[in-house]
């Protein structure tokens, strides 16, 4: 299974049934597309270190060879594939939360079903004998690591996602909590089922994770484990993901910030 296989296989059929769900307007939309901007401009310099610290190492015969900077094209497509799924999600959720039609409802619950369960059962079907089939990949290091051994890829991670978390949680808080459990599940189901994904993927060879700069510690998800690191990354990633679209989206939070600014050049006007 190559990389852009993985992709069309796991994140595209969820994205599709969530669209039905989820029915995104044209607010949506702009929503999702200032997310995605936001993405790629704070994850690419964070990635391309990574991949040329040789933190993660994609074998050749996976991916299509084009690359920006060190990272393959096919990385930069899972960054705004995941910011559309996570979105889509989140609407969803809030759909069902507003709705008082039991029967959508219904429906509603049995394609969020389907949209979790369509694509590891596609890759099941169509790529079971590449489960255990990869190899590991000999890296290249272009960058010079972290000083932290077996640290650095959890240190990248908590410094690539913390301090935007805490800033979305600064702004916003008031509209993650209404209601919490969209906020909740908003990334949590996401964070596992890529985490599912991610520990087929490994499985099957598509990308690797240097042994000396990850602590090795694997946790009991899919057949051959899932790095620790990997888990947290993908529930950073994922909150970082939901909270990004409930804040975006969410009238409340433009206005606290314009406020700010006001404060801001107030204080400017009268120093």
């Amino acid at each position: 299974m190559t990389y852009f296989q993985f992709l069309l296989l796991f994140l595209v059929p969820p994205i599709l049934v969530l669209y039905i769900l989820a029915r995104p307007g044209r607010r949506h939309w702009s929503a999702i597309g200032i997310l995605g901007i936001v993405t790629y401009v704070w994850t690419t310099p964070w990635d391309n270190y990574l991949v040329g610290s040789g933190v993660w190492a994609y074998p050749p015969e996976q991916v299509t060879g084009l690359k920006l900077g060190f990272v393959p094209i096919e990385e930069y497509t899972f960054f705004g594939l995941q910011a559309i799924l996570g979105s889509l999600w989140t609407l969803s959720l809030q759909r069902l939360t507003a709705t008082p039609d039991r029967a959508f409802a219904q429906r509603g619950l049995g394609l969020m079903a389907l949209a979790w369960a369509i694509g590891p059962g596609l890759a099941l079907a169509l790529f079971s004998s590449a489960i255990g089939a990869g190899n590991p990949v000999v890296t290249t290091q272009e960058w010079p690591r972290l000083p932290f051994g077996q640290l650095n890829y959890l240190v990248l991670i908590l410094a690539w996602a913390l301090p935007v978390i805490v800033g979305q949680w600064v702004i916003g808080r008031f509209v993650f909590t209404r209601p919490i459990w969209v906020w909740a599940l908003g990334w949590a189901v996401p964070a596992l089922y890529l985490s599912l994904c991610d520990s087929f993927a490994i499985s099957a060879g598509i990308w690797h994770i240097l042994p000396d700069q990850s602590l090795s510690l694997l946790l009991p998800i899919g057949q051959a484990g899932l790095p620790f690191e990997e888990a947290l990354f993908f529930i950073v990633s994922s909150v970082l993901v939901t909270q990004g679209y409930l804040l975006i989206s969410a009238p409340e939070a433009g206005a606290t910030v314009r406020g700010w600014l006001q404060q801001a050049r107030r204080g400017r006007v009268r120093a």
